[in-house]
């Protein structure tokens, strides 16, 4: 099952051209620290689109999460592997670390 073709699942050339990439992330990381334009966030401007906090980041969390449930049910099917074993799934669910109720809060 192809998600986004040529993309996912993953292949190759397309783990050599992002780390490719990745490689110039802490040079762009030490220019925000001398300059002062860093347009993200929501107070970077006023707009009817900027969310709440807690929205944006549970928005902004989840392809990484859905992306990877896709490649853990869909790729070892796709190489004929199998299921995976449980404990690849519980690694997963370690992934969202979920709070005590105590300290739980809602989305507002």
């Amino acid at each position: 099952m192809v998600l986004v073709p040529g993309l996912l699942p993953p292949s190759r050339e397309n783990w050599v051209i992002i780390n490719n990439l990745w490689q110039f992330f802490p040079v762009v990381t030490g220019i925000q620290w001398l300059i002062d334009y860093y347009p993200q966030g929501k107070t970077s401007v006023e707009s009817r689109f900027n969310l709440p906090g807690k929205w944006a980041w549970a928005i902004m969390e989840a392809p990484g999460f859905i992306t990877l449930l896709y490649n853990m049910r869909a790729l070892p099917t796709e190489l004929g592997l199998g299921p995976l074993p449980w404990v690849n799934w519980t690694m997963a669910g370690l992934y969202v670390r979920l709070r005590p109720i105590s300290q739980s809060h809602t989305l507002s």
